[in-house]
């Protein structure tokens, strides 16, 4: 579970002061790897030779730590099969959260390119506005046949 310092840091530079709570991010992370270890266990057990594969809260009504365990014919086989599933599932919610940063880089980037394109059109409105006032007033002043600027005196 390191991965949460190196997500959250990703996180931290997508969104800013806008990012998700570490606290809510540990929750998602642990919700997929007790869904990847889930579903692993179904599958396993629904083969033509079952498997056991379970995973649980070590203490009741909390979701961490969690106690994953696998019945093997023995003891040293089941541990090497344990060890087989449990880099499965990192590698599976590895590739989850990639993915997942690459979709939320991909969000943040149409974001940024949308305000950008909003205010590049809120500049040239201002701009467009600015030209047609400094064309007006050049308008009045050769009406005026004014040529030189002229000073008020206080």
């Amino acid at each position: 579970m390191g991965q949460i310092a190196g997500y959250t840091n990703a996180m931290n530079v997508i969104y800013g002061p806008a990012v998700p709570k570490v606290s809510d991010i540990q929750t998602s992370l642990i919700g997929r790897y007790s869904t990847a270890f889930s579903a692993l266990a179904e599958t396993l057990d629904n083969q033509e030779e079952p498997e056991k594969l379970t995973i649980e809260p070590t203490v009741k009504n909390q979701s961490l730590p969690l106690a994953v365990s696998y019945v093997g014919e023995t003891a040293e086989g089941a541990q090497k099969q344990l060890a087989q599933y449990i880099q499965q599932v990192d590698d599976q919610v590895n590739e989850e959260l990639e993915k997942d940063l690459k979709d939320n880089i991909a969000l943040r980037m149409k974001n940024l390119q949308d305000s950008l394109k909003t205010q590049e059109v809120v500049a040239q409105e201002q701009k467009d506005l600015r030209i047609r006032q400094i064309q007006e007033a050049l308008q009045y002043a050769n009406q005026a046949q004014v040529t030189k600027p002229q000073v008020q005196a206080d």
